[in-house]
């Protein structure tokens, strides 16, 4: 009897006779340092369970394993050997909270399922054009001013009263505990120097233009950036991460770097005279030289930048100063960086944008994508990130419409080795582990509604962008 585990170990031995893992089943521990980081052994034989781990996170995959192999069929199983570690470092999910803002228990619940299949970092977007949602003490307006939009207007959702929501300090230090003891490292995102409409609403003496902003009320991509020639944005910035750097422990900070229009640099005369510093009057360069100062303060600081791969236009940011997460570039300079390299995250747009409709990315499509495809050297590949954008997201409920099960077969691919994968297996087990899922807290769509015919996909897709195509672009076009 087949045993139905997400994400399928990397070495499964099945033994005669079969077991009952219950509260009356023996369990013995022992720590083997020849196993690999994060890795374990699992035996289970005769009512009894071994497990060997080589660290205190293997230890807790183990046990996860151990988990979903008592919830089916009361805990009778096979007798069988496993060995198990992960393929990948990063694995990763993102959740979009600037957009639409979750309650910290809500953001716990899918916490604890994304433990379960063994993913290990939380990339937490926090701030965005519709607004900021981190307290900052130095700052104190982004939060008082930043945080608040007059109303939502996302596609067809049109939300008429003030929305304005802001974590507490207390809130993001309890999902950061909360995340360490599941061994899942919170990485923090501060986008820039675009999306940046919520600062400069706060503070806008820190625009191209002296005028008055407002934090943004719909989806888009905004002309409203930070000034990089004005001397008081770099110190701002500075600000900002000495205080994400105290509350963050973890190694990573993510500083943005997507879809910044140029136009309000081309016409400003600061940002003219600064790009003349870099003796260059190439104004698309002048965001990768901010991201290059942003990111090597970082490191004083003790820190590794993460960074979109727009940052790379100007050809001034090399490996070894910052990492690079891919998601929509048509010129492939991410994957050029890791070729050269650097380090990358892939969340490629096509297959790990879980936001979008299931008829434009299937299951199938996100389970059978190859994120080393394009990478000559494997080591240049950090790992994946599955992330969810909010924009037309509004509740949790919608949170669990668009991830489930897709960041299942994205946890699979950062799991398990490509020899190991199949489509048609992993959806039997994931059906057979279906309610052990649903009793996490979150709901699942039926079979059939992330299994579509052609012409069923197609009308999906265009239910999903009626009403909002017009502020559909790619933003790899516009900039």
């Amino acid at each position: 009897m087949n045993i139905p585990l997400i994400p399928l170990p990397q070495k499964i031995k099945y033994i005669n006779g079969e077991s009952v893992i219950n509260q009356n089943a023996g369990y013995n521990f022992s720590l083997n340092p020849d196993i690999p980081e994060s890795g374990y052994n699992l035996i289970i034989s005769n009512n009894t369970v071994l497990i060997e781990y080589g660290d205190e996170q293997g230890r807790f995959y183990a046990q996860k394993t151990l988990d979903q192999i008592k919830a089916i069929n009361g805990g009778k199983c096979s007798n069988l050997e496993i060995k198990d570690w992960p393929l990948m470092k990063h694995r990763g999910f993102m959740i979009d909270c600037a957009r639409h803002f979750f309650t910290v228990e809500e953001l716990k619940v899918l916490i604890d399922f994304a433990a379960g299949i063994k993913l290990n970092v939380f990339h937490w977007h926090l701030t965005d054009d519709q607004g900021w949602r981190i307290p900052i003490k130095s700052h104190p307006l982004l939060c008082e001013i930043g945080s608040k939009r007059k109303t939502s207007n996302f596609g067809s959702f049109d939300e008429k009263s003030e929305y304005c929501y802001c974590y507490t300090e207390k809130e993001i230090k309890d999902i950061i505990d909360y995340c360490k003891e599941r061994f899942i490292e919170v990485i923090p995102e501060i986008d820039m120097p675009g999306h940046t409409s919520s600062i400069l609403a706060a503070y806008p003496n820190l625009g191209c233009r002296d005028e008055k902003y407002e934090v943004k009320t719909k989806e888009g991509i905004f002309e409203t950036v930070l000034c990089l020639g004005n001397p008081d944005t770099k110190p701002f910035i500075q600000d900002i991460l000495d205080e994400i750097c105290d509350l963050f422990p973890g190694k990573y900070i993510h500083i943005g770097g997507d879809e910044t229009p140029r136009t309000r640099w081309k016409e400003c005369p600061k940002c003219r005279e600064k790009i003349k510093e870099y003796n260059t009057d190439d104004i698309e360069k002048l965001q990768s030289f901010f991201m290059q100062e942003i990111a090597e303060y970082l490191k004083e600081k003790g820190k590794t930048a993460i960074a979109w791969n727009e940052s790379l236009k100007g050809d001034i940011l090399k490996p070894g100063q910052i990492i690079i997460q891919h998601w929509l570039d048509s010129k492939k300079t991410g994957f050029d960086f890791a070729n050269k390299g650097g380090t990358i995250i892939n969340s490629d747009f096509y297959h790990y944008y879980l936001d979008y409709p299931y008829g434009m990315t299937p299951v199938k499509k996100t389970y059978n994508y190859r994120p080393l495809s394009k990478i000559k050297n494997p080591d240049s590949l950090l790992g994946i990130e599955a992330n969810l954008w909010t924009e037309y997201i509004q509740d949790f409920s919608g949170i669990c419409q668009k991830l489930f099960p897709r960041i299942c077969a994205a946890a699979e691919t950062a799991w398990t080795a490509p020899a190991n994968k199949n489509y048609k297996d992993f959806v039997a087990r994931h059906e057979e582990l279906r309610c052990y899922f649903e009793s996490k807290g979150i709901s699942i769509i039926p079979l059939n509604q992330w299994q579509m015919p052609p012409i069923q996909r197609l009308a999906d897709i265009l239910k999903f962008f009626k009403g909002s195509i017009s502020s559909f672009v790619f933003p790899d076009k516009n900039n």
